[in-house]
């Protein structure tokens, strides 16, 4: 059984679609936070089996609301929930959006394991990958946004204890274990 969650899945059309397109899976929550990309997310899933999608933001902690900061001059596609990580939001405008932490999204769409776990959330990603419980699901194969981090050693040695061996590709870091790997482009 292959379980997949895109946390940060924007509008689709991607990597993580190329990788669904080559690879077997048995079940795919994509997760976006910005409203703005779901209609094309949707569109670009349409007809795809036991795939679901969720607005929302997924983060570290348990907030009940999160603010989403973008510029709706520019490229609202790139958001985040870090007020002023895109220097070209001076024009910023705030959405209040539903919050989950990774065991309430989990809980929420009912994955007993999450096999393969690909994140794109703006800077945040290495805090949820540190608030992740590794030993309480199967993640073997995961792919993550490094590029905005200063946290990356410390995720790396936090992964390898948990078995995991790393690559950075680009400006993602990708993790793996029990043998298992994945040629994805990124």
């Amino acid at each position: 059984m292959k379980n997949v969650i895109q946390i940060g899945a924007n509008i689709g059309d991607d990597h993580v679609t190329k990788f669904l397109r080559k690879y077997s899976y048995d079940k795919v929550l994509l997760v976006e936070a910005h409203p703005l990309c779901m209609s094309e997310l949707f569109e670009n899933y349409n007809g795809w089996n036991n795939v679901s999608i969720e607005c929302a933001i997924i983060s570290h902690t348990n907030n009940i609301v999160k603010n989403l900061w973008y510029n709706p001059d520019t490229n609202y596609q790139l958001s985040s929930t870090k007020e002023g990580f895109n220097p070209l939001h001076s024009n910023r405008v705030r959405l209040n959006l539903p919050n989950f932490t990774f065991d309430q999204l989990v809980e929420k769409h009912g994955f007993e394991d999450v096999n393969i776990l690909f994140m794109d959330i703006e800077s945040q990603d290495e805090y949820l990958i540190k608030s992740i419980d590794f030993n309480k699901y199967n993640i073997d194969f995961l792919v993550w946004e490094q590029q905005h981090s200063d946290m990356n050693e410390e995720t790396i040695d936090r992964l390898t204890s948990f078995g995991f061996k790393t690559k950075k590709i680009h400006a993602n870091t990708m993790a793996w274990r029990n043998d298992l790997k994945f040629d994805i482009e990124l």
